[in-house]
């Protein structure tokens, strides 16, 4: 899983790769519940003394809150 962010944000013409990302897969939105656990990791490895990446963190929000199948790479 890659965020969309992630994926246009170095693109020549980002509004452009946004759109052909769109039309071929499916986007999910960072919605309430997606929010609201990442919020709940967060202050868990915050705690913990081990945050990581804000982009990272909503990735695995998301896969956990859509209960999403984990891909390798």
């Amino acid at each position: 899983m890659v965020s969309l962010y992630e994926f246009v944000r170095g693109k020549v013409d980002p509004n452009r790769a946004k759109f052909l990302v769109e039309e071929i897969c499916v986007v999910v939105p960072l919605d309430n519940e997606v929010i609201s656990k990442a919020v709940e990791i967060w202050r868990d490895l915050r705690r913990g003394g081990a945050p990581i990446d804000d982009r990272d963190l909503l990735i695995g929000a998301t896969v956990i809150a859509k209960e999403l199948p984990p891909v390798d790479g």
